[in-house]
């Protein structure tokens, strides 16, 4: 008899040996998921960024493009001027969705930052090549 408890006694103890080990690989498993969910929604964010990054270089070029011009744009230009503005704040508003909320404020002040950057430039396309402040196109 003493054998037979002996060995109920070591299958016990695989049993729950192979059960503790189970329950670190769920446990495993479960924290590696946090970082995948954690790390595609950094990757989203970094998308928004990036594509954020693609529409001000966009913008810029196109309003660099009309200051270079010797006439202020007119019709078609100056409605492709403004579509490039309104895509770059929906970019804005993209990124901003995208990305934690500890970074809403720095978005906030870069959003401010080229609002006040447009100011000047949206005034100097109103003038003609000859009138507009020196450097404006740089």
């Amino acid at each position: 008899m003493k054998i037979r408890h002996f060995f109920f006694l070591c299958m016990a103890m695989v049993g729950t040996l192979a059960m503790l080990s189970a329950l670190g690989m769920v446990a495993d498993a479960v924290s590696s998921r946090g970082r995948i969910v954690t790390a595609r929604q950094l990757v989203a964010a970094q998308g928004a960024l990036l594509r954020l990054a693609e529409r001000v270089s966009l913008e810029r070029g196109s309003h660099n493009l009309a200051l270079n011009a010797a006439s202020p744009p007119a019709g078609d230009a100056a409605a492709k001027l403004a579509g490039e503005r309104e895509a770059t704040d929906k970019a804005f508003a993209a990124t901003l969705a995208a990305l934690p909320a500890s970074s809403a404020k720095t978005m906030a002040d870069w959003q401010r930052k080229l609002a006040e950057a447009r100011a000047p430039v949206t005034a100097a396309l109103s003038q003609p090549l000859a009138q507009r402040p020196a450097g404006t196109a740089k």
